[in-house]
């Protein structure tokens, strides 16, 4: 979807209580003179060091690890020219990662247009400079939304009318109803713990990759 609908206000809110998530350096795009960041070499790199990332991270952690993230490999596919080349890679590489039980799920969060249009023309009062993103370009943000209800995600979220609290507290829900051995705390005293998952991520929402 199109930003502002709350993914990045969800981070927040699962790192306040004590669950991983992944710092910037994990959403850093590779840089080029030549090709332009969403040519479909570059964001083939990007995909690239997303999985790499991801690795070194499990390397770190304990085998029952969980991540969430607010960005996926499946962004590249909108953003890239000729990203639906990188679709199948995606899917094989998330396939071969089950194989070694690591687990991706894709949550993709929805808001109502209207809703979400408000949320984005909010946002440029105070960061005038996201226009440079075409955020003040209610086409795109159609497209934008168009691209990601189009696609079948693990688990769906509405964040029309729904304070974050609640929205992180839908996602564990949901995340437990999938994965029954999942043990969802609701408190930053309480440790994290999952049996079956070893990465979850939250999709894309943006139509760039910057926050």
């Amino acid at each position: 979807m199109s930003t502002s609908s709350g993914k990045s206000s969800l981070i927040s809110e699962l790192a306040a209580h004590n669950w991983q998530t992944l710092d910037e350096g994990f959403m850093e795009a590779p840089t080029s003179k030549a090709l332009s960041p969403q040519s479909l070499t570059m964001e083939l790199a990007w995909v690239s060091a997303w999985f790499d990332r991801l690795l070194g991270m499990m390397e770190e952690s304990p085998s029952e690890a969980v991540f969430f993230a607010d960005r996926s490999p499946f962004s590249a596919v909108f953003y890239a020219a000729n990203g639906e080349l990188l679709e199948p890679v995606i899917q094989a590489a998330i396939e071969e990662l089950r194989s070694c039980d690591i687990h991706i799920m894709t949550v993709h969060i929805e808001t109502e247009p209207e809703t979400l249009w408000a949320r984005i023309n909010a946002r440029l009062e105070i960061e005038p400079e996201r226009k440079l993103y075409r955020e003040d370009d209610r086409s795109w943000m159609d497209t934008t939304v168009a691209f990601y209800e189009s696609r079948k995600w693990d688990l769906c979220l509405d964040n029309t009318n729904t304070s974050v609290s609640d929205l992180r507290l839908a996602l564990l829900d949901a995340i437990k109803t999938a994965v029954p051995d999942f043990e969802p705390a609701t408190s930053k005293a309480l440790t994290p713990k999952a049996s079956d998952i070893a990465e979850a991520r939250l999709m894309a929402t943006s139509p760039v990759k910057s926050n």
